[in-house]
């Protein structure tokens, strides 16, 4: 019986229906293992697509908020020049009080400001609900580790970030200390800017729905900042933002599980899979003999797979270029401060991956008028307006009061904003362009503010999409942001330059106007002489004031020459560095009193830039003698050779022990000047014996 059933199962195989059943079984085993690997394999490609997606955001998240944080740093700098101006001002505090309250109300986020001569705060603002910080010594203060912070911002110089602390006006704040050297290298005391954490966790866009993550924001110490959901328990994607002291780390975690964001496009694709498996188990089954037939179905299924496969490949391509160029925009805000080239950089890399025919970027100067402040497309910048007003233009209000991206699919229809746009093309172009077809408005957002739009235009309708809306939008806070450092690069010039006038009104009050005020002595003097009875007129006794009238004369024209070459270097261009380095010497004997001897050597035949950097080097150098050295003899030794320069200031001063780190920044921007011009700078100096200044620079023809 058993030998009868296991030779009716041999013939079953045998047949050709059983053959079937044999390769349906052998395929359909053989199908599935192929569809669980490719499934696996395509889960690890989502997951993995879901983490690049994942550590995208975190990564803009955690750049935002860590720009944030040194945009409020920069007022440290603007305190810094601040102090080192007019510190030594009667009005000094008044001054404080002015300067401190400007930036206190153009800059969100800022608790307090606060300087501390000599380590006491002495001044704060705003000075309500800070009363009892007034007179605090920081330098001498019970709590390691404010101690330890500050000893590290005398220390190093730089921007110290305290820990996070309550603060007196309520509100998580950091406080963020730096050190003032004055010129002499003397310490002179501290500013202090204290930085609202909610502000800033406002700034970086976590105030509102994290879409579908959750974030937890932790200090080196692991104590939790900030978080917006349940995270506890769950993998996520860390960023590290780079801080003075220390590191922050910004974890963003799924709010369901990895395998739950996949599954809703993972599930139609296995079974999908598992269908195709069983359609192909029975069709081997039903046409074993139709191998041809197979071999091409087979063939079609495999040549889709690939499709996929290099579908999915394209979308990695794509999402990788666009954090790549994200990334390059980012770091070229950060460092370029030219705005023109700066916003066609940014449209450039904007163009390789949101394709337009033309882009313009409006600032929102008042309520009621854009201005156009960068434009590229078809027609010369030249033929469009200036000024572009809000009345009527219901599609550039939409972007503003909405504060997200608007699209016009087809600006030639008869819709509400399509007839807005040609409103206001027909009103500045007279006409309607042909080649623009679809249209798209991004707003420039800085602080929670829109300062502006980004246009682009398409030739083809229908082009943009919610997808490239958003990614255009990353795009247009990057050059919102570009705008916004260029005005406080801009704030900072505008401090130097008014620094720089009230030096050189000392320097006429000093110099000049005590000249010219000797002169109308001594002419006074001798209009007494001259006006006496003419009995008594004695020449001697007139010839001795005007003799004082004619020296002091020329003091006082040697003293503004001086000045005006300062403030007119191009004149080496004419005079020559020759006749620009007497000039500096004369009015340096005769401001100082102290000897100079200079040696010159033939008029070097080098570019204008070398000419000047050696010009400011040696006026840098008079300029530490006379107040560091307390020399009474200066050497000027110039020589040049065929192909190199050799200039050497030495003095007989008190000298300094060249192995002590000097904290200032004479010396350092001398040699900053001659490595750049390509030379080398070597300080030589003991201290009582004095010191010498050896620069030698190859010579560059002109």
């Amino acid at each position: 019986m058993k030998v009868y059933i296991l030779n009716q199962i041999t013939n079953n195989f045998k047949s050709q229906d059983g053959r079937a059943r044999l390769w349906f079984l052998f395929i359909l085993l053989s199908l599935l293992v192929v569809w669980w690997q490719a499934s696996s394999w395509y889960r690890a490609q989502l997951i993995a697509e879901q983490r690049n997606q994942v550590r995208e955001e975190v990564s803009l998240r955690g750049y935002s908020l860590a720009a944030a944080i040194n945009r409020r740093f920069a007022l440290l700098w603007g305190l810094n020049a601040f102090v080192l101006t007019a510190y030594d001002q009667d009005n000094f505090g008044d001054q404080f009080y002015t300067y401190a309250s400007h930036l206190h109300a153009k800059t969100s986020g800022v608790l307090n400001f606060a300087i501390a001569p000599e380590g006491i705060i002495k001044y704060i603002y705003p000075i309500e609900g800070n009363e009892n910080l007034i007179g605090f010594d920081l330098l001498n203060t019970f709590r390691t580790e404010l101690k330890e912070d500050i000893q590290l911002a005398i220390e190093s110089e730089q921007i110290i970030l305290g820990f996070p602390l309550d603060y007196a006006q309520g509100g998580w704040g950091l406080a963020a200390r730096q050190a003032i050297y004055l010129e002499n290298q003397d310490f002179w005391g501290l500013i202090i800017v204290v930085i609202d954490i909610p502000t800033l966790l406002n700034d970086a866009g976590f105030d509102g729905d994290t879409s579908e993550l959750d974030f937890r924001l932790e200090d080196p110490s692991g104590v939790m900042l900030y978080e917006t959901g349940p995270t506890s328990g769950e993998e996520g994607i860390s960023y590290r933002l780079d801080l003075p002291k220390e590191q922050w780390k910004l974890t963003g975690f799924p709010k369901d599980d990895w395998d739950a964001i996949i599954r809703k496009n993972l599930l139609p694709i296995q079974i999908s899979g598992l269908v195709i498996v069983l359609l192909l188990s029975g069709l081997v089954f039903v046409l074993m003999n139709r191998q041809v037939q197979l071999a091409s179905a087979v063939k079609d299924r495999t040549q889709e797979i690939a499709q996929i496969n290099r579908t999915l490949e394209q979308r990695v391509a794509a999402r990788t270029q666009e954090i790549t160029t994200l990334l390059e925009v980012s770091q070229t805000t950060a460092t370029t401060p030219d705005i023109e080239p700066l916003l066609s950089l940014i449209l450039d890399q904007l163009q390789a991956i949101i394709p337009f025919i033309a882009a313009s970027i409006l600032l929102l100067e008042t309520d009621q008028e854009l201005t156009l402040l960068y434009y590229r497309g078809p027609m010369p910048s030249t033929s469009l307006a200036k000024h572009w007003l809000l009345d009527g233009a219901d599609h550039y209000r939409e972007v503003i009061t909405s504060r997200k991206p608007v699209i016009i699919p087809n600006v030639h229809t008869e819709t509400r904003l399509s007839l807005a746009w040609q409103r206001t093309v027909i009103t500045h172009l007279e006409s309607v362009p042909d080649y623009l077809n679809c249209w798209m408005g991004i707003p420039l957002i800085v602080k929670r503010r829109v300062i502006g739009l980004l246009i682009l235009h398409h030739n083809e309708v229908n082009f943009y999409s919610n997808e490239q809306a958003s990614l255009a939008l990353v795009f247009a806070n990057q050059a919102a942001l570009a705008i916004e450092n260029t005005r406080l690069y801009d704030q900072v010039q505008q401090v130097a330059v008014l620094g720089e006038r009230q030096r050189l009104a000392r320097e006429l009050h000093d110099s000049v106007s005590q000249a010219l005020y000797s002169i109308a002595l001594g002419a006074r003097t001798a209009q007494t002489l001259i006006n006496r009875d003419l009995e008594d007129f004695d020449k001697k006794s007139l010839s001795e004031p005007i003799e004082h009238i004619l020296s002091i004369a020329e003091v006082g024209l040697a003293e503004m020459r001086a000045l005006i070459f300062e403030l007119r270097p191009e004149s080496l261009e004419i005079d020559g560095l020759n006749a620009g380095l007497t000039k500096q010497v004369e009015a340096f004997q005769t401001w100082h009193k102290i000897d100079v001897q200079i040696n010159l050597c033939t008029e070097p035949d080098i570019p204008i830039e070398k000419k000047l950097l050696l010009y400011r080097v040696v006026q840098e150098s008079l300029h530490n003698v006379a107040k560091h050295a307390k020399a009474k003899h200066v050497l000027i030794d110039f020589s040049c050779q065929k192909d190199l320069i050799w200039l050497q200031v030495q003095d007989d001063g008190r000298g300094f022990d060249v192995t002590t780190p000097s904290r200032g920044l004479g010396l350092h921007s001398m040699r900053e000047r001659v490595e750049q011009g390509g030379g080398t700078f070597e300080v030589i100096s003991v201290p009582e014996e004095g010191t010498s200044i050896i620069i030698q620079l190859p010579i560059d023809p002109v």
